[in-house]
């Protein structure tokens, strides 16, 4: 073979490998030397530890005389109207009014606000409780306007089982409490109350490893000094429904599995929010995504597809996609707009 063809054909073999490292190596070289971050599945988890307070429908049912008393039913049982509650003895004693009567200060709160007659059998169906506090008729739904955070920490740890077997006159029995629809009050920092809105759900995670989580709806909210006020409204068991009054809790918000991705690496395109996701090629380009929820900081989105607001379906990012830190990429980075 001539020595100039061989010269040829080297250079022609050279000029295909030069052409390889321009069109396939350089570009995975410059999609390694920026800044890229694996997205992975977890869970978002936005909570709010709060105290609330309970809001209930409940009579308090106090001694008609001095006397002895054997009571029926269990704490928390659940009673129909006509159920008999408790025997009462009276002893008709003369009772000196002036005499201190056990749980005084409960009895001073409740003033004329307790039923002393028919007291042996429940005139309403609720659930039987002897844990009272006297502000029952303070904490209720109806009194949500005229609540301040100041006012409920001020009657805070106030409660007291008031079960006795001799009791004076004018002396706290036991309550009964409509459990079909029972509220609780909290007040949440300005700065987080965006996750709350009228109508929606909230899970309330009791600080009691052996309770189940109860749902509430966001009832109403409103706006006090420099916090905000929420009153929440469920129909749901708590099995010490009726024996608190203020408990230190978990508002749950956002409680979600999915994709989860820094708000960081998040970007806008034609409007529409998503990521630019480094292709085989080492291409960036721009995949639309659709948020489920958000803590402020960290997003968790939809996996694989999603139906956008006109119905269409779209694909989105997928478990271990490579997406840019630096998404502040043009449209002459993303692998469509080179297609065009």
């Amino acid at each position: 073979m001539p020595k100039i063809k061989r010269k040829q054909i080297v250079i022609l073999i050279l000029a295909i490998l030069i052409l390889y490292v321009v069109t396939e190596a350089i570009p995975g070289f410059v999609s390694k030397a920026t800044p890229t971050t694996t997205i992975e599945y977890g869970n978002l988890l936005v909570e709010d530890d709060v105290t609330c307070y309970a809001l209930r429908d409940e009579t308090v049912y106090a001694a008609p005389s001095a006397g002895s008393v054997k009571y029926n039913i269990d704490e928390g049982t659940q009673i129909k109207v006509g159920k008999e509650v408790l025997t009462f003895q009276s002893s008709k004693s003369d009772t000196d009014p002036e005499k201190e009567i056990k749980f005084q200060d409960i009895a001073d709160r409740l003033g004329d606000k307790a039923v002393s007659e028919n007291i042996t059998k429940a005139n309403r169906k609720g659930v039987f409780s002897t844990y009272i506090d006297g502000y029952e008729s303070y904490f209720t739904a109806e009194n949500f306007d005229k609540i301040t955070e100041a006012k409920a920490m001020e009657r805070k740890g106030k409660i007291e089982d008031v079960k006795s077997s001799d009791v004076d006159k004018g002396q706290p029995l036991y309550k009964i409490a409509d459990q079909s629809q029972w509220h609780m009050i909290c007040w949440i920092d300005g700065e987080d109350i965006s996750r709350y809105q009228v109508g929606a759900d909230v899970t309330v995670r009791f600080d009691d490893e052996r309770a189940d989580d109860v749902v509430f709806t966001v009832e109403k909210i409103s706006e006090e000094g420099e916090k905000w006020k929420l009153l929440l409204s469920s129909n749901r068991y708590y099995k010490d429904f009726a024996k608190f009054r203020d408990l230190d809790v978990k508002l749950i918000t956002t409680d979600i599995d999915g994709i989860i991705i820094d708000n960081k690496y998040l970007t806008t395109k034609d409007g529409k929010t998503g990521v630019y996701v480094v292709q085989t090629t080492g291409d960036p380009k721009f995949v639309q995504i659709k948020a489920l929820g958000t803590d402020g900081e960290k997003t968790v989105v939809s996996e694989n597809t999603f139906y956008d607001e006109e119905g269409q379906m779209v694909e989105t990012v997928k478990v271990y996609d490579e997406i840019l830190k630096n998404p502040e990429a043009d449209d002459s980075k993303d692998s469509d707009s080179k297609s065009k």
